[in-house]
């Protein structure tokens, strides 16, 4: 009965009271909702910083791997060294010592035996006494397993420092003879994370296997080598993925970690508490002062409004009700500004959720398609790689048999073998040669550093000459090949432009099984000169066609892969025909019903005169010749070749070397590599004009090969620019316009 009369008394009576509890009422789901919002906000806010941290820490162990590799790669170019193979420590030591140079994470270069005795320590001069390794048992350990590692943090008496060491075994057969070393210094990972960016006031800890402190973004000098917080090893211990902890300076933080699986390191980032959680304790501060003051102003509300309230809260709420279903809400006609702007307020909220329930749609499809695209260039590049493989080792294996054929023939004294063995050679060069100058020029194309040297041709002729070429090589002898060819004139590269004609030309020959029908025409429509290769090939799939243009992109090929090519040749003719103004179409009613490549180039007036090119003078008098080279085969190669060519030849291994020669003896011509040591090529170049008294044919032999090297080349006074392997007969050509 008490409770009734209390009852009535506090929620019945005046309309005021009445909307007062109303207020309350209505307030207080909204409150809850607001708390329990906050509170999952802040879980989700913690989450997401959580897995922020593991994916900054995913990153820090992926760049410290990604360093570690690259720091294994350049000792496994170091131990491929010809010196270390002839057992020349000096030339070696050389090699390692520029190599540490260029390595300034890098404290000392040691190769050590499997003794753990040193051989050559770049840190002490050549000829000094040689100490023994301070971690024997890691070297070892090596030698034992045969696989490149990484070691634990250790203190280096020699270098008065923390040091860890990236070792690797040389292989001589079924044995290891050396292990090669480079001694690390930790500062090296310690840039490797700052380069990342960390939350506020966040430490990161890297740790090697015996949990030593190997960086530290916080006190790295004071903790380096020394182990992690107590807590922090107990979370290591439970293998936690995350857990709170306390830093060695007694900061409470969140802490995550991750651990390598190439190296066994880990790498833990810890967060401040307070970083975290002060955010959310404003935002509970905030709303509870809301609260209070929504109190207040429905009090006020119920007491100045009375009854008029009634009526648009009573349409307030059915707008409210509309939103929650997902339903646009009806605006109602009120007198009170306030409903009129909750109501509007709530059709904006409407239509805002729509537009992130689009976006999130839009979003999901874009990642969607993302990540297809990724799985498609991923699976390209990897047939690419399959490909790029199976091309070299072809040519490479039948360079190596005709090699072993030689050296047979040298004791059988067939002189019909040695013939065909050095045919082999010089065809599958050419063959290793045009791979690489397809893989250059499509790597121009892509950057767009092709420059073309545009001149008036008559298409119909440049096409026939390319199928005469064919022809006379024996291209075609078992294709049926007709021709349609009609005069049209453009103004193009012709360089380029036959390599277009000689690309498709080629596939059509490939890609048709004799006695197969290749169609080549020439004709003038709207205004473009149309050049088509039709064939009654293998024809192309309905899906590969928007496709056949991309890079590395090919038909199916069985194992046998006897039509060979990279997949690049036709995206080298779409770019070629772009940058020309043009466009390349293909069509194919599909597999084994042949296919047709259409190309389009803007089409000119005939000019009035075509001016034939005259002959260069040719002059074969015997030439004094410097070869300036440090790779020994190539040099003595160079030597023979223009030896029998009946030219005098000195040779210099080294650019200090080369400039001296030169002067000295006095050369007509030198022929110059550009990666040379102690001067490269270009300052040899720059020497040479500036101190020689006669004139000299300087001529650069290089396997850099881009337009921009070429002219570096000629501003440095080169007067002509050759790309590796270099063609004997334009080598003669080029000795015998000398005059």
């Amino acid at each position: 009965m008490n409770v009734q009369r209390l009852w009535r008394a506090v929620v019945l009576g005046p309309l005021e009271r009445r909307l007062f509890w109303i207020v309350v009422a209505g307030l207080l789901p909204l409150v809850l909702l607001a708390f329990a919002t906050l509170l999952y906000n802040a879980q989700t806010q913690r989450r997401q910083q959580i897995q922020t941290a593991e994916n900054t820490m995913h990153s820090v162990m992926a760049a410290v791997d990604a360093e570690l590799r690259t720091s294994l790669a350049s000792l496994d170019a170091l131990a491929a060294s010809p010196r270390l193979q002839a057992r020349d420590f000096t030339g070696f030591y050389a090699e390692a010592r520029a190599l540490l140079e260029r390595r300034p994470a890098w404290a000392n270069i040691v190769l050590s035996d499997p003794t753990s005795q040193h051989v050559v320590n770049v840190r002490l001069p050549l000829g000094a006494p040689l100490p023994r390794s301070i971690d024997p048992g890691a070297v070892e350990a090596t030698v034992r397993s045969g696989v490149a590692g990484v070691g634990n943090l250790i203190w280096s008496p020699v270098l008065n420092m923390y040091v860890f060491a990236v070792r690797l075994p040389i292989r001589e057969g079924d044995r290891i003879p050396y292990v090669l070393t480079a001694v690390v210094r930790p500062e090296a990972v310690l840039e490797i994370v700052k380069r990342h960016v960390l939350p506020e006031g966040a430490t990161v800890v890297v740790l090697d296997q015996r949990r030593a402190v190997v960086a530290r973004t916080r006190n790295h000098a004071a903790w380096v080598g020394k182990p992690p917080s107590a807590t922090l090893l107990e979370m290591l211990d439970r293998n936690e993925n995350n857990a709170v902890t306390t830093t060695l300076e007694g900061v409470r933080v969140y802490t995550v970690y991750h651990r390598s699986t190439e190296t066994g390191w880990a790498a833990a980032i810890g967060i401040p508490t307070a970083t975290v959680d002060a955010p959310v304790m404003r935002s509970y501060t905030v709303l509870g002062g809301s609260v209070l003051a929504s109190i207040m102003l429905g009090l006020g509300a119920a007491l100045f409004t009375g009854r008029t309230v009634t009526g648009p809260m009573r349409k307030l709420e059915r707008a409210a009700a509309s939103v929650a279903r997902g339903e646009a809400p009806m605006l109602q006609e009120t007198d009170l500004p306030e409903i009129r702007q909750a109501m509007l307020a709530l059709l904006a909220a409407h239509i805002e959720r729509e537009k992130l329930l689009h976006s999130e749609r839009q979003a999901r499809l874009l990642e969607q398609n993302a990540r297809l695209a990724a799985e498609l260039a991923n699976k390209t590049k990897d047939e690419f790689l399959a490909m790029l493989g199976h091309e070299l080792r072809n040519p490479l294996a039948a360079i190596a048999t005709a090699a072993q054929v030689l050296e047979q023939s040298e004791q059988t004294q067939r002189k019909d073998v040695e013939q065909h063995a050095k045919a082999i050679i010089r065809r599958q060069v050419r063959h290793l040669g045009k791979l690489t100058d397809d893989l250059l020029d499509a790597a121009r194309v892509m950057m767009g550093k092709i420059v073309l040297d545009r001149r008036p041709v008559d298409l119909a002729q440049v096409v026939g000459n390319t199928v005469d070429t064919l022809r006379n090589t024996g291209q075609l002898q078992r294709h049926e090949c007709g021709t349609e060819l009609e005069s049209v004139w453009v103004n193009v590269d012709p360089t380029r432009i036959d390599q277009v004609l000689a690309n498709l030309l080629t596939n059509a020959v490939k890609y048709t099984p004799p006695p197969g029908r290749i169609e080549v025409s020439v004709r003038r429509e709207s205004g473009q000169a149309v050049f088509s290769v039709r064939d009654s090939g293998l024809g192309l799939e309905p899906e590969l066609l928007p496709r056949i243009f991309d890079l590395f992109v090919q038909g199916e090929r069985g194992l046998d892969r006897s039509q060979g090519g990279l997949g690049i040749g036709l995206t080298l003719v779409k770019r070629i025909a772009e940058l020309h103004g043009g466009r390349v179409e293909a069509r194919s009613e599909g597999a084994g019903k042949g296919s047709e490549f259409v190309v389009h180039l803007p089409a000119i007036e005939p000019p009035i005169e075509v001016g034939a090119r005259e002959q260069s003078p040719r002059n074969s008098a015997r030439r004094r010749i410097a070869v300036v080279e440090d790779n020994d085969d190539v040099r003595a190669s160079l030597r023979v070749l223009l030896e029998m060519a009946g030219h005098d030849v000195v040779e210099a291994r080294d650019g200090l070397q080369g400039v001296d020669t030169i002067l000295r003896e006095n050369a007509d011509i030198a022929l110059v590599d550009i990666g040379l040591p102690s001067l490269d090529g270009y300052g040899v170049a720059r020497a040479v004009r500036s101190r020689a008294l006669r004139p000299v044919l300087l001529v650069a032999i290089t396997g850099y090969g881009s337009q921009g090297d070429a002219e570096r080349g000629a501003q440095a006074g080169f007067d002509a620019y050759m790309v590796k392997p270099v063609d004997a007969s334009t080598l003669a050509e080029l000795i015998a316009r000398v005059r």
